[in-house]
C-alpha cells in the first residue's frame, strides 16, 4: 500500500503557483469568482443582523458578511464568467434542489440513515445527482486553485461529462450537528438550519515532497455532509448517485459533543 505524508496548508501552496488570472477549467482569462457557499443558499440564510462567517471553527474569531455578495464569501478569481454561469449552471440548479430539500426537511433529516435522491430529482435522480456532484467538485476545484494547485485532471474530466474518476464522493449526517440542530428548535418545532458551509481538509503529498498525492475534504448543509476523498491514479471513483436510496454514512457524536448538545439544549429550554 502506497503511504503518502499529511502536510499542512502553508507546505500545499509552496508546490503550487499563483493561479489568479488565470480560469482553471478552460484556461481562459479569470473575469469571474465562485462564492464558497452558493450566493442562492447565502441569501436564503440572510437575516437582518447579517450572517456570521466562522472560520476553522473558531466561534471567537466570527466575521459578519456584509453582503452575499461579500469578498470574504467568495474564493479568488481564477474562475472565468462562462465556466462560472451558463456552463456550470446545471451543478447549480442541482445544488439548490438538493439545499431546498434539506431545509425543508431539517428536522427528519436530523435522525435520518439514507436520503432518497429520487425526492429531490424524481425521474432525472441519476443525472441530476451527477450535477450536485460535479457541483461539489467545482467548489473544491476553486479550493485547489486558491491554494495555487492545479485540480486534477480526472476532476476536469467529470465536469466535461465524463465518470468521475480517482474520486470517492459519498453523503453522510454528521451526527452532533443533528443534536445541536434538535437543541435549537425554532418556534413552531422544527429542528433548526444551522447553515452551510466547508468543514475541513486534508492534505497529503508523496514521499519525495514534490506533489500532491491524495485530499480529502467535507462540507455540510446543516447536518447533511458531502464527503469528497481524491487519490491520484487509483482508478475508477465511488459515487452516492450508485443508489437512488443513497445510504447516508453517519459520523457518530462522541460521548462529550453529547454532553455538550444535552447542556445546549437544557440552556435554551431554560431561558424561553
Amino acid at each position: 500500500m502506497t503511504e503518502y505524508l499529511r502536510v499542512d496548508e502553508e507546505e500545499v501552496r509552496s508546490l503550487g503557483t499563483d493561479l489568479i488570472g488565470s480560469c482553471w477549467w478552460c484556461g481562459g482569462p479569470a473575469d469571474s469568482r465562485e462564492h464558497k457557499v452558493k450566493r442562492s443558499a447565502l441569501k436564503k440564510l440572510w437575516t437582518a443582523e447579517g450572517l456570521d462567517l466562522i472560520q476553522d471553527w473558531n466561534f471567537e474569531t466570527k466575521h459578519k458578511l456584509r453582503s452575499p455578495g461579500s469578498n470574504a464569501a467568495m474564493f479568488s478569481r481564477t474562475f472565468c464568467h462562462s465556466c462560472n454561469g451558463a456552463r456550470s449552471q446545471p451543478f447549480d440548479r442541482a445544488y439548490d434542489l438538493y439545499w431546498d430539500f434539506i431545509n425543508e426537511n431539517v428536522d427528519a433529516l436530523t435522525s435520518a440513515m439514507f436520503i432518497d435522491l429520487s425526492e429531490i430529482y424524481g425521474e432525472e435522480w441519476e443525472a441530476r445527482s451527477q450535477d450536485l456532484g460535479r457541483y461539489a467538485i467545482k467548489s473544491l476545484a476553486c479550493r485547489f486553485a486558491e491554494h495555487g494547485v492545479d485540480p486534477p485532471r480526472s476532476w476536469i474530466d467529470f465536469l466535461d461529462g465524463d465518470a468521475l474518476r480517482e474520486t470517492r464522493i459519498r453523503l453522510g449526517r454528521w451526527e452532533y450537528m443533528s443534536l445541536i440542530s434538535r437543541a435549537f428548535r425554532t418556534s413552531n418545532g422544527t429542528s433548526l438550519n444551522c447553515g452551510a458551509g466547508h468543514r475541513g481538509a486534508a492534505w497529503w503529498v508523496n514521499t519525495t515532497r514534490d506533489a500532491l498525492a491524495q485530499y480529502e475534504a467535507i462540507d455540510f448543509v446543516n447536518d447533511i455532509t458531502t464527503h469528497v476523498t481524491w487519490s491520484a491514479d487509483s482508478g475508477l471513483g465511488e459515487v452516492f448517485w450508485d443508489w437512488k436510496v443513497s445510504p447516508l454514512e453517519i459520523e457518530y457524536s462522541t460521548e462529550q459533543q453529547i454532553a455538550h448538545a444535552e447542556v445546549v439544549a437544557t440552556r435554551l429550554s431554560e431561558e424561553e
